[in-house]
């Protein structure tokens, strides 16, 4: 079993580019297809760097220990269906993933604010000033969302790579 069987089983939509295939990574989100399937079996990630063979990649799809992951590649052991997180697993997902939006959003307002301080002193130009003041309110405005936004609407979000 090769890595891109375990992707095909686990349901990753794969589109086929010259001699390799490639999907949107489930192990992290995005918004376009960063994992790349190459004809050796292999596979690598080009958004979150991770790499590997058939068992490395069921390890990391369906949570379970490498051993047990070489056993299913292997066909000693029945392989799991489409894999369906659990509750407990979607919520700690929801979490990691608005974690790191709002630290984005955190470090942008800060970032912004110092140009519009240094600006202040330096009495410079109007336009990037506003420009700095924008991304202020734009950082603003995520952690706004990100804090009212329900689990399920962090989820949805989440989904559609925002």
């Amino acid at each position: 079993m090769t890595a891109l069987d375990v992707a095909a089983g686990y349901g990753l939509p794969l589109r086929q580019k010259g001699a390799r295939y490639w999907a949107r990574c489930p192990l992290h989100g995005e918004k376009t297809a960063s994992l790349c399937f190459f004809p050796d079996g292999r596979w690598y990630c080009f958004g979150c760097h991770r790499h590997g063979d058939a068992a490395d990649l069921y390890a990391a799809l369906y949570g379970v220990p490498l051993a047990e992951a070489l056993r299913a590649v292997k066909g000693t052991e029945r392989p799991r269906g489409p894999y369906k997180p659990t509750a407990a697993e979607l919520r700690r997902r929801v979490e990691d993933w608005k974690g790191e939006r709002w630290a984005e959003a955190c470090e942008q307002k800060h970032a912004a604010r110092a140009i519009m301080m240094m600006l202040e002193k330096e009495g410079a130009g109007l336009d990037s000033y506003w420009r700095a003041a924008r991304q202020a309110g734009d950082a603003e405005d995520a952690l706004n969302l990100l804090e009212s936004a329900t689990p399920a609407q962090l989820l949805k979000m989440m989904a559609e790579g925002l």
